[in-house]
């Protein structure tokens, strides 16, 4: 299964998602509120919220689905509407719901630990303050705002990667 990439921009090169994050791309769009959705939709409701930077394809998504679907993540509706046409749509089950908080907690757990470490002033370390500060903006913001740390947050990840490397 091919992941999706984010789409160059300005000469850059494209940037890979990370395994596990597409799935959680679709349970988010899924868990937003937006009810029940196509593949399609839910693509482009991807796309949307990175303003095009995450070049997400609906083949992609039907992956995913596919595999929530196996976890029972996702509950599949087939809908027969003589003005749309047919179509499978999907909806967002409780233990999806709770795969989307307990990975939140994760998150939250990591970076607890990097709380009470005391500062040397490395740029690694401010690197990641930074991004901790990010997330806990992100967790706070409405979708239109969320769109806008994801940039900044790959291009952080980008940097604690080079810093890493440097090291």
């Amino acid at each position: 299964m091919k992941t999706p990439q984010l789409a160059p921009k300005n000469g850059r090169r494209a940037f890979r998602a990370r395994r596990g994050e597409t799935a959680l791309a679709v349970l988010s769009v899924l868990a937003s509120g937006r009810g029940a959705l196509t593949p399609g939709a839910i693509a482009k409701q991807i796309r949307e919220t990175s303003r095009g930077e995450w070049a997400v394809t609906t083949s992609s998504v039907n992956a995913q689905l596919d595999d929530l679907l196996r976890s029972k993540l996702v509950f599949k509706i087939f809908r027969d509407d003589p003005l749309t046409g047919s179509d499978y749509y999907y909806t967002i089950e409780q233990a999806g719901h709770n795969r989307l908080t307990a990975t939140k907690n994760e998150l939250e757990a990591l970076w607890a630990n990097f709380k009470d470490t005391p500062s040397d002033g490395s740029r690694l370390e401010l690197e990641l303050e930074k991004l901790q500060q990010a997330l806990t903006v992100v967790d706070k913001l409405s979708d239109r705002g969320r769109d806008q740390i994801t940039t900044a947050v790959a291009d952080l990840r980008k940097t604690i990667y080079t810093v890493l490397a440097d090291d």
